[in-house]
């Protein structure tokens, strides 16, 4: 199991997410073959890591089937009320940022998961407590997209307060970035004249987004697609023009089927990650088509 996991690191750390799965299979099995050890929190995190895995390559309807096991072996060893169940939920309500276009359905399930997940988390820790910053990034983003802007803003505001004074809480800079980035979008798309008051905010916001890119690329991580897209929303708060919040969830990937030639409405729904490459379906019936064909 140890050997597994530690392929599955190098994997990761190359960026070679399709090829963990099959890994991360082996370890699961290898662990379950013993009862202890398949009810241990070693095995729990485990399915976690398959599961934020399955997103990665966009497999969701995988990913939610373990992050539903894992909710539920949490259950078990910690009870229904408690820090491990809140997390799951909070990771679990993550699915619809992976989504060019949810449905309702999926958007009030991803609502109800997050809200959920923060306020088991805050029943134990405090206001200030860094155990409630993923709960209100993931919560925070997905109400500055469906324009609930007041109460997005004062949740990233609370994020953004917590990470200043704790800013590697986040295990992901690029989850930091995303955060500050829906609170400058948020700042901007409010009415003209609260706009044009937090424009400083916006600005600062972006500013603190700029620095932690600069100090990856200091740590040999550069990334000059953020630095374009940063200083593009810095021309845009000078403007006083509102930034989209949708833009940062349509995924570059948009193509025609590879089965059936149409345009693709829900690409990341359907799409088969390979190590070869992404084979881009369109829909439910041509991905079991193209799964038959590669089974026959």
């Amino acid at each position: 199991v140890t050997s597994y996991l530690i392929l599955v690191n190098f994997l990761i750390d190359q960026n070679r997410f399709t090829d963990s799965v099959p890994i991360v299979d082996k370890a699961l099995d290898q662990m379950s073959k013993s009862r202890m050890r398949a009810h241990s929190p070693l095995y729990v995190r485990t399915v976690m890591r398959r599961a934020q895995l399955h997103l990665d390559c966009h497999h969701i309807d995988q990913a939610l089937e373990d992050f539903d096991l894992a909710r539920s072996l949490c259950a078990q060893l910690y009870g229904e009320e408690s820090v491990q169940v809140a997390a799951c939920l909070t990771d679990k309500a993550r699915f619809v940022q992976y989504l060019t276009e949810p449905t309702e359905n999926e958007v009030e399930t991803a609502m109800g998961l997050a809200r959920g997940g923060l306020e088991m988390m805050a029943r134990f820790f405090d206001s200030k407590s860094v155990r409630l910053v993923p709960g209100l990034r993931v919560l925070g983003c997905l109400l500055v997209r469906q324009g609930e802007l007041e109460e997005g803003i004062g949740l990233l505001e609370r994020y953004s307060e917590i990470t200043k004074g704790a800013p590697f809480v986040e295990k992901l800079s690029t989850d930091r970035i995303f955060a500050l980035e829906s609170l400058a979008e948020a700042y901007t798309n409010l009415p003209e004249h609260l706009a044009r008051k937090a424009s400083t905010k916006a600005k600062a916001a972006l500013r603190t987004c700029m620095q932690i890119v600069i100090e990856d690329e200091m740590r040999g991580r550069k990334d000059e697609v953020a630095v374009e897209r940063i200083n593009r929303k810095f021309d845009m708060v000078a403007k006083q023009v509102a930034m989209p919040v949708q833009d940062r969830y349509v995924h570059p990937y948009l193509r025609n089927c590879s089965m059936c030639g149409h345009a693709e409405t829900r690409p990341d729904q359907f799409h088969i990650w390979m190590s070869r490459g992404v084979i881009r379906l369109c829909s439910r019936d041509c991905h079991d088509k193209f799964v038959k064909y590669q089974t026959t």
